[in-house]
């Protein structure tokens, strides 16, 4: 469990920078009063980063709380590395609080579930989506302001079986993330390396920063209950 808090507080560590970095220069300003708040949040992050695996009772439960009173206050959707985050630390929360190794085993079929849950509506979301269906988000994503890098999108739009390619390739993995519960080791291995891949990328073309680390987070968990049995 230590390793799934560990990198979820990154992504929160992460989070709580960006915004302390950007709020004033928001289009809706971050209010003034929730900044304490980001920098309790992102204190308690750098404790659960820093501390020894196995002493992070109380850490879980001060990131779950800051990160909902965060959420709460601050007048922006959150995206699904903050909902991922969240639910990672909920369950982390819970499991310190019952401090039984039924609970901890508890924490990572849940995370699991979690994971194959998230992945997989994704990929169907996509696949109900008409520019999705016709090969051409991921190069339209890229050229946008605020998710992409022009120059990349541009490339990418210029040579269509690329686009393509990446854009099923999305819509297939994501479907297919629940494989993991098959327990066979080398489907297993290539989901996770690949995801790995996946968010790596994401965060470099997209800037989409957190992704890595609150995804990846549900990783150590899926390696748990595919090592039962």
């Amino acid at each position: 469990m230590a390793w799934s808090v560990r990198l979820v507080a990154i992504a929160v560590l992460i989070g709580a920078l960006e915004y302390l970095a950007t709020w004033r220069s928001l289009l809706v300003p971050v209010p003034a009063r929730v900044l304490p708040w980001i920098g309790l949040q992102g204190s308690a992050a750098l404790y659960v980063i820093s501390v020894a695996p196995g002493h992070v009772s109380f850490g879980p439960t001060i990131l779950f709380v800051t990160s909902v009173i965060v959420g709460y206050c601050v007048p922006y959707g959150r995206d699904a590395a903050d909902q991922m985050a969240t639910v990672v630390l909920l369950g982390s929360a819970a499991a310190a609080v019952a401090g039984t190794g039924d609970a901890v085993a508890a924490f990572h079929w849940f995370i699991t579930a979690q994971a194959c849950v998230a992945y997989v509506t994704a990929g169907l979301a996509k696949l109900g989506s008409p520019i999705w269906r016709a090969g051409d988000a991921v190069g339209k994503l890229l050229s946008t302001d605020m998710f992409g890098r022009r120059s990349w999108g541009h490339w990418i739009r210029q040579n269509r079986w690329i686009c393509r390619s990446l854009t099923y390739f999305t819509i297939v993995y994501e479907c297919l993330f629940p494989l993991v519960l098959t327990r066979v080791p080398i489907v297993v291995g290539a989901i996770l390396v690949t995801g790995l891949i996946f968010h790596v990328a994401t965060a470099f073309l997209m800037r989409l920063n957190t992704f890595p680390w609150a995804f990846c987070a549900t990783y150590p968990g899926i390696l748990y209950c595919c090592s039962l049995g």
